[in-house]
């Protein structure tokens, strides 16, 4: 007589976690189909606030970028040329170079006292925000965009190591905004 009220126990609390079961599926199901058609002002929020690409991405996912308009915003690391400065990321974890995002301007950047105070001045190493074009350039491809020999004497000079370069990501930027 024991086995048996243990077993119709046991088949009530099977039946009872069936259906609570079943009704937790079906709450989730309806959640997941409302938020499927949510709100669409929250959707565009979302997707505003999106618009920065990190630098690390572009970095380390050249080609998901290339040839697309991208907005980045970092800090300047490092002056190139009077048209390109590079943004810094990372580093190994074991003390070896941070990776870097080169971003190149259609024309020269001018001397901070000839600028307004939310323009870029030459030199200055601040928080900037760029909108522009990410591309892969191999060492030709960038010397032409530079103008500038990456064999030559001058830019050996400079204490960056773009004499270096091989292939890499660069930012042809459309506009460069101070922060």
């Amino acid at each position: 007589m024991n086995i048996l009220v243990v077993g119709q126990k046991s088949t009530i609390l099977a039946i009872v976690l069936v259906i609570f079961a079943v009704i937790l599926t079906i709450i989730f199901v309806i959640r997941g189909i409302s938020s499927l058609g949510g709100n669409k002002n929250n959707q565009t929020a979302k997707t505003e606030d999106r618009k920065i690409v990190a630098v690390t991405d572009i970095v380390n996912n050249p080609l998901v970028y290339q040839d697309l308009n991208v907005e980045v915003s970092a800090v300047i690391s490092d002056w190139v040329t009077n048209r390109s400065f590079t943004f810094s990321v990372g580093g190994s974890t074991f003390g070896g170079p941070p990776k870097q995002l080169l971003i190149i301007t259609r024309t020269p950047v001018p001397l901070p006292e000839l600028v307004k105070d939310n323009e870029l001045g030459l030199g200055e190493k601040v928080n900037v925000r760029v909108r522009g074009r990410a591309i892969i350039l191999d060492r030709q491809e960038l010397q032409n965009e530079l103008e500038v020999d990456l064999d030559g004497t001058a830019i050996a000079l400079d204490n960056n190591n773009i004499n270096k370069w091989e292939e890499g990501v660069v930012i042809l930027a459309d506009s460069i905004e101070k922060l």
